[in-house]
């Protein structure tokens, strides 16, 4: 199937759209999170700011899309409230 047609399919059924959506986030979610943890586990000690620079870390998307389960898995990044 051509990215055309597929693009001509979700605009057409917004049902299936939604669908379509939430799959690709539960998918890039759980890539994310294993990049990251990965990242984190193979370098231990190494801070945070040292790790955002690393390509492919996962962390920006996670910032922007998962922030509760961030800051879950790393509550010294932000002070506490």
């Amino acid at each position: 199937i051509s990215a055309v047609s597929l693009n001509r399919l979700l605009s057409s059924e917004h049902d299936l759209a939604k669908r379509w959506r939430e799959g690709r986030t539960k998918q890039l979610r759980k890539v994310n999170r294993r990049q990251f943890l990965h990242l984190v586990d193979s370098r231990p000690g190494t801070p945070v700011k040292v790790l955002r620079k690393i390509p492919g870390n996962g962390y920006q998307w996670l910032y922007r899309h998962d922030r509760a389960w961030l800051l879950n898995h790393l509550p010294t990044l932000w002070p506490k409230r």
